[in-house]
């Protein structure tokens, strides 16, 4: 039983059969993995998420390369595409954007999926998780994406790695 609400996405944990799991699952008491990817609500918040790494396969859903790169815990432009679609057939914004990997821009090794994704939905905040140290950008401006969402900034937070005996452990939680 944990004491507060926990949901999460991740990048490199073995997931077996979760890893293909569309809609949130609790784990125990108050710890939910929220799926492979969707739009959730939590507490009035408006939740995008998208679980793991990317993979550069954009077969359809039936390749066997396409269920290969799941079982990897990977995503794909099609899973990014619908994504998106779930968002705006939702008509809502979105509060929050929860990724496993930066977007390409914000610092080396980040992805252009998540670029797509955080372009695209406007979200209030964008967390990303599973780097070795904390980092957030300044809020920024977003640029009209044609999709109707009204948000003008976003706010980009990195969460850091926790790193167990580390002598001076770097921020790696934010509140």
């Amino acid at each position: 039983v944990f004491p507060v609400p926990l949901y999460f996405v991740t990048s490199s944990a073995p997931l077996g059969a979760l890893a293909a799991t569309k809609d949130p699952v609790e784990l125990c008491k108050n710890v939910t993995f929220l799926g492979s990817s969707g739009v959730t609500e939590i507490k009035g918040l408006n939740v995008a998420y998208i679980n793991g790494t990317t993979s550069i396969i954009s077969k359809s859903i039936q390749d066997n390369e396409y269920l290969e790169a799941k079982a990897k815990n990977q995503f794909t432009p099609l899973d990014i595409k619908t994504l998106i679609d779930n968002v705006v057939s939702s008509g809502k914004r979105t509060d929050i954007l929860l990724t496993s990997e930066r977007p390409r821009g914000i610092s080396e090794g980040a992805g252009d999926y998540e670029a797509q994704l955080a372009w695209f939905l406007h979200p209030r905040y964008h967390f990303t998780g599973g780097y070795e140290y904390f980092f957030a950008r300044p809020p920024y401006r977003n640029v009209d994406s044609g999709n109707g969402v009204d948000v003008k900034v976003t706010r980009f937070i990195s969460l850091g790695a926790v790193v167990a005996g580390a002598p001076k452990p770097k921020k790696w939680l934010h509140a």
